[in-house]
C-alpha cells in the first residue's frame, strides 16, 4: 500500500518498534505519508481513544488490515 502512495497508519502497541518499521517503509517506498499511532488492543480504553482520535483526524478509512500476533508460553 505504501508503494502505491497510500496513507498508511501503523496502529501498534510498541511505538519504538513501530517507528523503526515506519522508517524502513518510508526508505523502501519513498512514501513519507506513513505514520504510527499508539494502540493496545488489550485495553478497551485505549481502543476507544484510538477510534475517537482517528474519526477526528482522518477523513476516511478505505482498507483495514488486521495482524495480531499471539505469543504462547508452554
Amino acid at each position: 500500500m505504501a508503494r502505491r502512495n497510500a496513507r498508511v497508519i501503523l496502529a501498534c502497541r510498541d511505538i519504538s518498534k513501530a517507528q523503526d518499521a515506519v522508517k524502513k517503509i518510508q526508505a523502501e517506498t519513498g512514501n513519507n505519508n506513513v505514520v504510527v499511532r499508539q494502540l493496545d488492543i488489550s485495553l478497551m480504553k485505549c481502543v476507544r481513544e484510538f477510534a475517537e482520535k482517528f474519526i477526528v483526524e482522518e477523513p476516511r478509512l478505505d482498507i483495514l488490515v488486521n495482524n495480531a500476533g499471539v505469543a504462547r508460553r508452554y
